[in-house]
């Protein structure tokens, strides 16, 4: 549906005197960029989800229905390999029964264009009921459906999925009332950075690698450009007869600025880690570059982790536009 607009002449002809008149014509002149007479403020704000912005944070909420899953869900986001998610959770009860809004950060996409669906499913023959799901870009919800026409869930097991086309997403409300693209974050807090992290890292283990649920994953800020992550991983790879292999993994973040601020993995790859901690990095370095990138602003941004843990950014001067 176009807008409505009404447009206001910049003189209320005729004035002849003075008085009611013109007082009347003032108010509707300094009404117009109100939005009084005719775009509201309600109306301005149904802007769609931007085609062409920069995505530098993706994640899906699911609420699960009567039948909860032990499996690890699956969230596709377009054809390609790397728009597939695996959600592997370190909260063992993510998708059991009644759990309402159970968030994952997904691998990035590069622009909200590249997403052309939604599909939820989960391996196996597990069963698993979904009830509704949401999806936030750039930590803004630009959809919420239910799963099923009316209420309950809808039961899906391998070879079945729930899926929205890219049509059926860009026409959902919420996706049409997003709004203008966020301002770019000024830092990326202590909890979002944890987030990132344990979801890279979770959706990166093969299918015969676990969390191990009794090492403590933490996260140690060494000095001002470097935090170490340790957690732990079990490998059930071998022979049904043989017992699973334990590690304990370590890897550093390390910051560092310029044009934009850039995470890179410090330390050296352990045996038996596989690329989970480089595809953390990875999702890492391109929300941060997203994140930061500014094409006035002249190459000096600071990239540091503050006392608490959060990774905050400074620039000491900005470029004058020519």
């Amino acid at each position: 549906m176009s807008a409505h607009i009404t447009l206001v002449p910049t003189a209320y002809a005729p004035v002849r005197r003075r008085g009611l008149r013109t007082a009347v014509a003032a108010a509707l002149v300094a009404a117009a960029p109100l939005g009084l007479l005719g775009t509201t403020a309600a109306h301005a704000a149904t802007i769609p989800v931007p085609e062409s912005m920069p995505v530098w944070r993706l994640q899906v909420k699911v609420t699960t229905g009567a039948d909860g899953t032990a499996s690890r869900p699956a969230v596709r986001l377009n054809g390609t390999t790397a728009g597939v998610t695996n959600l592997n959770t370190w909260d063992a009860g993510a998708f059991s029964a009644g759990r309402v809004d159970t968030t994952y950060d997904l691998g990035l996409v590069g622009k909200v264009s590249d997403i052309t669906m939604l599909r939820v499913g989960v391996p196996g023959t597990d069963t698993w009921c979904v009830q509704r799901v949401k999806l936030l870009i750039n930590e803004r919800l630009a959809f919420d459906a239910p799963a099923a026409n009316g209420s309950g869930c809808v039961t899906i097991s391998g070879g079945s999925y729930v899926e929205w086309s890219s049509a059926a997403l860009r026409a959902n409300p919420t996706w049409q009332a997003y709004g203008a693209a966020p301002a770019r974050p000024t830092s990326m807090p202590f909890l979002s950075f944890c987030e990132r992290n344990l979801a890279a890292i979770g959706s990166a283990m093969g299918p015969n690698v676990h969390w191990d649920r009794s090492v403590p994953t933490a996260f140690y800020r060494i000095n001002s450009t470097l935090v170490q992550v340790n957690y732990g991983v079990v490998d059930k790879t071998g022979s049904p007869i043989e017992s699973p292999t334990a590690y304990r993994l370590t890897y550093g973040v390390w910051l560092s600025g310029g044009a934009t601020a850039r995470a890179t993995r410090s330390g050296s790859v352990l045996s038996g880690e596989g690329t989970m901690p480089t595809s953390a990095v990875a999702q890492l370095d391109a929300a941060l570059q997203r994140m930061t990138t500014d094409p006035l602003a002249a190459p000096t941004l600071t990239a540091t982790y503050d006392s608490a843990r959060n990774v905050t950014w400074t620039r000491s001067a900005l470029a004058v536009a020519a």
